[in-house]
């Protein structure tokens, strides 16, 4: 598509669908709320970064890189689809639309627009320089010290709360309850007690929480997990939180990570970190122009 076309659409639709669409979007990354439940400042922020943000885009894709790229519906509907899929059902979605003054054509033609943008941010970074496997064990070896992993366990827990606005968990009946817990819990059987009796989210994952280092949870917590042995079960432990059990799975010593396991890694960091500096120098330059 030429320059001018690129252009055309787009000043066809600045106003109508992708000030709105940038709007709703920068509004709920920045703050978790739709521009209308701003207050006065939080407001005046937004417009300004939305105006930046148009600006550019309108540079973008006015720009000759530009003409070189093209989108397909197929590319369109997934973006469409994905954005969709962030609210919890169509409905919400809906109202969302309706609160920023959108319909589904104005986020079709504001989608076109910004994913035209950062397709040609994609395509002008294409020429950045790779770091090499050489480069990435020299940037190893003259940082080594990041490659040192303290000692982890992978735990799950049990949680009951104390709440004295119910009964069943008032400190001494929550106390009860996790000790019948504790006497029919086993670590072959800890997963599915997580997920039917504790009261933390984690039972949606039956309990689990990961590796965790030392410092990452309760004090009560991490004296307890990181004093036990690998497939064991806690005594009960309280926190201002309410009654816990925990179960460590596993325990990683510490180590380092080896070159080959890090190499990929680096090298995926520093080339993202170098086609990010291509698009700041190239959008720099773009935006000199004006």
């Amino acid at each position: 598509m030429s320059t001018q076309a690129n252009l055309e659409i787009f000043q066809a639709n600045a106003s109508s669908a992708l000030a709105p669409y940038l709007t709703m979007k920068t509004s709920l990354d920045l703050f978790g709320r739709i521009a209308s439940e701003l207050d006065s400042q939080e407001k005046s922020k937004l417009q300004s970064l939305v105006a930046k943000q148009l600006l550019l885009i309108k540079q973008i894709v006015a720009s000759q890189e530009a003409d070189a790229v093209t989108l397909s519906e197929i590319e369109i509907a997934r973006a469409m689809k994905e954005l969709e899929s962030r609210f919890p059902d169509s409905n919400a979605f809906q109202q969302t639309l309706l609160a920023n003054k959108l319909t589904k054509e104005d986020m079709r033609k504001a989608l076109t627009i910004e994913l035209l943008s950062e397709a040609v941010l994609d395509t002008i970074a294409d020429d950045y320089p790779r770091f090499s496997e050489a480069e990435a064990k020299i940037y190893y070896q003259n940082n080594i010290e990041k490659f040192e992993q303290p000692e982890r366990r992978e735990a799950s827990h049990i949680l009951i709360t104390i709440n004295d606005q119910f009964a069943e968990n008032k400190r001494e009946a929550a106390h009860k309850r996790m000790q019948d817990i504790l006497y029919k819990l086993t670590p072959d059987n800890f997963a599915q007690m997580a997920e039917r009796h504790s009261e933390c989210p984690t039972a949606m994952n039956q309990g689990h929480l990961g590796l965790v280092s030392k410092g990452l949870l309760h004090t009560e917590l991490d004296c307890a997990l990181f004093a036990m042995n690998a497939n064991s079960l806690s005594y009960i432990i309280e926190t201002e939180a309410g009654f816990h059990i925990l179960f460590c799975q596993k325990i990683q010593p510490a180590h380092r990570v080896e070159f080959e396991q890090a190499k990929e890694k680096i090298i995926k960091q520093h080339n993202l970190l170098a086609k990010k500096r291509a698009q700041k120098n190239w959008m720099a330059n773009l935006m000199s122009q004006l």
